[in-house]
C-alpha cells in the first residue's frame, strides 16, 4: 500500500505561491471549493482520525494515522 506523506504550511501567501509556482513554468488549470471533516476515531486519541472530502465533483471517505518519528 503506498504511503502518503503530508505537510501543511501555515500563514502562507497564496497569491505568491501562485506567481511563484506560474514564474517556474507551472499553468493554472482552475479553482475549487474542496471541505474538509475530520472525526476523531477514538475519542481522546489525536493519532488516528477519519477524514471525509467533499470536493463538489468527488466525495472520499479516509483513515488517518499520524505516526511520529
Amino acid at each position: 500500500m503506498p504511503v502518503e506523506f503530508e505537510a501543511k504550511i501555515l500563514e502562507n501567501d497564496p497569491s505568491g505561491v501562485t506567481r511563484r509556482i506560474l514564474s517556474l513554468g507551472g499553468r493554472k488549470i482552475g479553482e475549487s471549493l474542496m471541505r474538509r471533516y475530520v472525526y476523531d476515531v477514538i475519542p481522546g486519541d489525536q493519532s488516528k482520525r477519519i477524514r471525509l472530502r467533499d470536493s463538489g465533483s468527488e466525495i472520499t471517505l479516509a483513515v488517518k494515522e499520524i505516526h511520529h518519528c
